[in-house]
């Protein structure tokens, strides 16, 4: 389980004990094992692509402190927000071979399992990242919780979001986005909250508020 920016494990709630509970009742025979990814987010001096990386040793290490990988192992994604660029970055990069990704982990990747995840960005994003300076002066401990980096990658037609888009549409890597397809299940949840459009101004500048107070729901959709 890979949490959201400024978050932490604890987004995830009891769905650990929950997701054990029900494994063990769906396949007694498999060795069932939840855990989640903590990452520095708030960090101004890393991004996406270096928590990805991160992602990456976590998911090995814990597989070496068992032995290594063998063929028959397994593991999925369920990831919240920024938590789903982390693991979609993680994929892509491991698919294509980089060193950094580690390759081998894409061969045992199953599930893919956002909820709320600004795959294009967010324009909130933006708001909040014109919001540092004055948090920082108010010394609102809000600031520490947002990284520079990691608040601009996530903002509506960012640098990042626009080449990360490229990678998946442009024809060098359409072998590589079939093989992801044709290997991972892919489940994208999106949240709908109509009581706050009257924020909307602020964070949209029309009508309607951003869908699960960030992510509009064309942005969450990752074939958007």
């Amino acid at each position: 389980m890979v949490h959201g920016i400024g978050a932490t494990p604890s987004t995830f709630g009891p769905m650990k004990e929950a997701l054990l509970r029900e494994a063990s009742g769906f396949d007694r025979h498999t060795d069932w094992q939840f855990t989640s990814f903590s990452y520095d987010t708030g960090n101004d001096t890393k991004d996406v692509m270096d928590f990805a990386r991160e992602l990456g040793d976590f998911i090995t290490k814990k597989f070496d402190e068992q032995g290594g990988l063998h063929h028959e192992d397994k593991f999925s994604l369920i990831m919240h927000s920024q938590g789903g660029l982390i693991g979609l970055n993680l994929v892509l990069n491991s698919f294509k071979g980089h060193t950094d990704f580690h390759p081998k982990l894409k061969n045992h990747i199953d599930a893919f399992i956002t909820l709320g995840t600004p795959y294009w960005g967010a324009k909130v994003a933006i708001f909040a990242n014109r919001m540092m300076p004055i948090l920082a002066y108010l010394k609102i401990p809000l600031k520490d919780k947002w990284g520079d980096e990691e608040l601009r990658d996530m903002e509506l037609a960012s640098d990042f979001s626009s080449m990360m888009r490229e990678e998946i549409i442009t024809p060098d890597n359409s072998e590589i986005i079939q093989q992801i397809k044709n290997q991972v299940r892919f489940l994208v949840f999106s949240g709908v909250t109509e009581r706050l459009n009257f924020l909307a101004p602020f964070a949209t500048g029309k009508g309607r508020y951003e869908d699960d107070t960030a992510v509009p729901i064309p942005s969450s959709r990752l074939d958007f």
